[in-house]
């Protein structure tokens, strides 16, 4: 192979690498970076906010300060304990008497009583907002719908 020859298959060798390289650097950064993870996290946050919201629209929780077991129950709503509706005992003593409660955490759906640390599937299923279809959604798509 004569030495020009050589020389124009090393250049253009050259080029091709660095249009490449150019290449990956411009599609990597004008490429989104997105986390996959992002859309369902966010979709599972609004559901447990909403079947917070729904839980507080549909019953009354029980609790007093210092009781380890009320604790446990509003440990289970995160920052969506905002959303329920609840009585303590140290703050209200007078609806604790009127409502007849013993025990804490009490939750009052419907005029009934469920005394004791209920798991979130007895507590949606007891107020009707177990909505494990919405779940699925999320894994789905990573969105959800407003159905409560």
């Amino acid at each position: 192979m004569n030495k020009a020859k050589l020389n124009r298959i090393i250049t253009l060798t050259i080029i091709v690498v660095i249009l490449a390289i150019g290449l990956f650097v411009i599609t990597k950064a004008f490429t989104p970076k997105i986390n996959p993870n992002q859309n369902s996290t966010q979709c599972i946050d609004e559901i447990q906010k909403n079947f917070a919201k729904c839980v507080g629209e549909h019953s009354v929780l029980y609790i007093q300060d210092g009781c380890s077991h009320c604790y446990d129950q509003e440990r289970l709503f995160g920052d969506n304990i905002q959303y329920l509706t609840s009585v303590s005992l140290n703050k209200d003593p007078e609806k604790f008497i009127e409502a007849g409660i013993k025990v804490t955490p009490t939750w009052i759906v419907d005029g009934l009583k469920f005394e004791g640390t209920r798991s979130l599937k007895e507590i949606g299923v007891i107020t009707g907002c177990y909505q494990l279809e919405n779940l699925t959604q999320c894994s789905q798509n990573g969105t959800t719908s407003n159905n409560n």
